[in-house]
Order: C-alpha cells, then sequence, then structure tokens
C-alpha cells in the first residue's frame, strides 16, 4: 500500500462529527432566529390591537357604557388576534379613573424549543400595559 492510499484510509469519515456539530449548530442557530421573529411579530401585533381597544373604551364617558364598550372591545381584540389572542392572552382592565383608561395585557408565545429551554428564555412572552387618557372636547 502506498503512502498516499495509508492518508486516505486515516481520513475517511473525519469530516463527518463537524459536519454534523456545523448542522446542529446551525440548526439550533435557526430556530433561535424563527422564536425571535416570532416574539417580534406577536408584540407588534398584540400592542396594537391592545392600544386600538383601550382607544375605542376611552371614547366613552359614563362607567356603565365604558364596562360594556370594555367587553366589545376585548372580544374584538381576541377577533383580531385570532386563536391566539383567544388562547393565550389576559386582559385586565382598569376603568376607575373617569380620565383614563388602562390595559394591561399578558400573552405566552408558544415555543420552538423544549418547555425546560424555553422558561429560560426572555422572549416568550409579553406584558404590556397601556393607558389612554379620555379626549375633551371644549
Amino acid at each position: 500500500m502506498s503512502r498516499m492510499q495509508a492518508n486516505t484510509q486515516r481520513e475517511r469519515g473525519a469530516g463527518l462529527l463537524s459536519s454534523v456539530l456545523g448542522l446542529t449548530v446551525f440548526l439550533v442557530l435557526l430556530l433561535f432566529c424563527v422564536q425571535v421573529m416570532y416574539h417580534l411579530y406577536a408584540t407588534s401585533a398584540v400592542t396594537g390591537a391592545l392600544y386600538d381597544a383601550g382607544r375605542e373604551v376611552a371614547g366613552y364617558d359614563a362607567g356603565e357604557d365604558r364596562a360594556a364598550a370594555a367587553a366589545r372591545a376585548e372580544a374584538k381584540m381576541r377577533d383580531r388576534l385570532g386563536q391566539y389572542g383567544r388562547e393565550r392572552v389576559e386582559l385586565r382592565w382598569d376603568l376607575s379613573d373617569p380620565n383614563t383608561v388602562r390595559v394591561e395585557v399578558r400573552a405566552d408565545h408558544p415555543s420552538v424549543f423544549p418547555s425546560w429551554f424555553s422558561t429560560r428564555l426572555p422572549f416568550t412572552s409579553i406584558e404590556r400595559s397601556v393607558d389612554v387618557a379620555q379626549e375633551v372636547v371644549q
């Protein structure tokens, strides 16, 4: 056996481990990017729907009208967000101040990672609060 054949015999399969490791790192980074993009999209959609709901309720004067408007706005917001809004979004309304409407939202995202790992990630949930002042025409 020649010296060249001996070298190729020893190096056979040497790139397999590095290829598998490289592919694994690439896929983990890809999943990480997917999770970040999902978080950014969901945060934008939930925040926009939250502002719309708060603005709609702030247009009412009386407490009873505001309570009914809050129920309608919440239903509309959940409808706009689809299944995500119906299953994963929790809303809290504060209508005690006659000049301001405060809405708080908490939403948990589904994760592409296992639950033992995704609970440690900073972008698996949204917590926002919106204060909308009532506009008074003078």
